[in-house]
């Protein structure tokens, strides 16, 4: 990640721009975090979707990281939505894990590595996910009444990750029948994303 620029105070959009965002840009960065995070531990055959849905996964974490953070790749300040008792916390995840993450987005090198435990794996995932979903609870009780209306998502604190990290006997399709993300097609099995703004 770029350095932080955590001393640099942000120019603050107008409320209309912060409301899209809250409403639509976060939501869609959270959603797509938790659906990934799920298909992957659906096990699917290609090596190649699994390797989609980890880099997905790993990019859609890594944007929220950044505004959780304050970080200075992400250009709007999560405390323009909050109370004044909210604190940024820039130390929720491990800085090996932050740069694991970094490692599996790289861009294009002869850095990259081909060793596996250097990677993200499952562990690395729900240790990624519970500490992210942890953020975004803090951060959506912390919210002001105006802008907690027009919050596109709401805290699911564990639910995502207790349902992808059963016992490998019982982690199937009907672990996660039950969450309001994902739906399933009865006569195929295929899991459907829910994308739909209203789900409560």
């Amino acid at each position: 990640m770029p350095k932080s620029g955590k001393n640099r105070q942000k120019p603050r959009p107008d409320d209309k721009i912060l409301e899209e965002f809250l409403r639509r840009f976060l939501k869609y960065e959270v959603d797509m975090l938790r659906a990934t995070h799920i298909l992957i531990l659906n096990s699917p055959d290609s090596q190649i979707v699994i390797n989609v849905l980890i880099e997905s996964f790993c990019i859609h974490a890594r944007n929220i990281i950044e505004f959780l953070k304050n970080h200075g790749a992400c250009d709007v300040d999560p405390r323009w939505f909050t109370g004044e008792n909210y604190k940024v916390d820039r130390n929720f995840l491990k800085k090996s894990l932050g740069d694991r993450v970094n490692a599996q987005i790289a861009h294009l090198s002869h850095n990259r590595t081909t060793d596996s435990k250097k990677k993200i794996d499952a562990k690395d995932r729900k240790e990624l996910s519970d500490a992210v979903e942890l953020q975004l609870s803090r951060f959506y009780n912390n919210l002001k009444v105006e802008w907690r209306k027009c919050c596109g998502f709401k805290p699911e604190i564990n639910q995502i990750s207790a349902k992808c990290h059963s016992d490998a006997a019982t982690n199937n399709i009907e672990e996660v029948r039950s969450t309001s993300l994902v739906e399933i097609d009865e006569q195929s099995g295929v899991l459907i994303y829910n994308t739909s703004d209203d789900r409560s």
